[in-house]
């Protein structure tokens, strides 16, 4: 099986960190993914100050917009680490609750992904580099009428996806968000 397209996300949302698991988990069962992580970010989508967009303002973020920005300057700076650096702040914020905004965590995910953590946070947190990126990837998200994360898009309507943590056989999964990509005229699905 064969899996592409843009999956638009945000590092808080724990949907994008099960949704992150199912795929390893598939492509360790021979799926061959092949997806183009964009940020996503909720606290933009959220604010309703009024103020200019968030990406114009890093200071006023609660801490997501940070680590969105981080992983703008990887793909950038180290787009063949974005994948293992993506996963280690999932990890970070999901399994160990680290805060989305500590630098010193950002540093130790770089770090940890072969990316020289100091030379990100000097970028992004002393330079203000990567937030440009993260405001026109929320515009492009926003024109294709994404709302939350994890969303998927190809062509056509994108695919918001909800996951639980419940076991499950993550080609099948795969397999049925592949079909309601390809199916334009099914919208939605829904189990309570």
């Amino acid at each position: 099986m064969e899996f592409d397209g843009i999956v638009y996300f945000d590092f808080a949302c724990p949907h994008v960190w099960r949704f992150w698991k199912m795929l390893v988990a598939a492509g360790e069962r021979g799926a061959k993914v092949s997806v183009e992580w964009r940020p996503f970010s909720l606290e933009a989508r959220n604010d309703e100050s009024g103020l200019e967009p968030i990406w114009e303002d890093p200071e006023r973020s609660h801490g997501g917009l940070h680590a969105l920005a981080a992983y703008e300057w990887v793909r950038a700076n180290a787009p063949d680490r974005q994948a293992v650096f993506l996963g280690a702040v999932l990890h970070a914020r999901h399994e160990q609750k680290a805060k989305l905004g500590d630098w010193d965590m950002l540093q130790q995910a770089a770090d940890a992904s072969g990316i020289d953590g100091a030379a990100l946070v000097a970028a992004v947190r002393d330079r203000g580099e990567g937030y440009a990126a993260v405001g026109a990837a929320f515009e492009e998200a926003r024109g294709y009428e994404v709302g939350g994360t994890p969303t998927v898009f190809r062509w056509g309507p994108p695919l918001s996806v909800g996951m639980l943590d419940v076991p499950g056989n993550p080609l099948e999964r795969l397999r049925t968000i592949d079909a309601m990509l390809r199916d334009d005229g099914l919208w939605s699905l829904r189990k309570p």
